[in-house]
């Protein structure tokens, strides 16, 4: 059986570190940099052409979207105040109503 374990990430939030310590503590062998190198040499190219394609920031519409559905469920998360327990949606006519008072 053959584990692992992978990491969905965004550029610059410090995952290599995380997965490094991690993959350290498990015994695991870590493939970061290991399957860059690997992919190229089968490519028959450098490092860096890979690396070039394989770190791409999320396009602006992505993270917006991402922005506002992490809101979404934070504020959906929150006990609600004045709707009797029940959980209004920011936007919605229910929030307005409650909004309003």
């Amino acid at each position: 059986m053959i584990k692992v374990v992978t990491f969905e990430r965004e550029y610059g939030c410090g995952a290599a570190d995380i997965a490094r310590k991690l993959s350290d503590s498990l015994g695991f062998k870590l493939w970061d940099q290991a399957l860059t190198d690997e992919i190229a040499r089968r490519m028959d190219c450098s490092s860096q052409a890979v690396e070039e394609r394989e770190e791409r920031r999320d396009p602006f519409s992505h993270r917006l979207f991402k922005f506002h559905a992490r809101e979404f469920r934070r504020e959906s998360e929150r006990p609600a105040a004045r709707d009797g327990g029940r959980r209004s949606y920011p936007g919605t006519p229910e929030a307005a109503r409650i909004a309003s008072g």
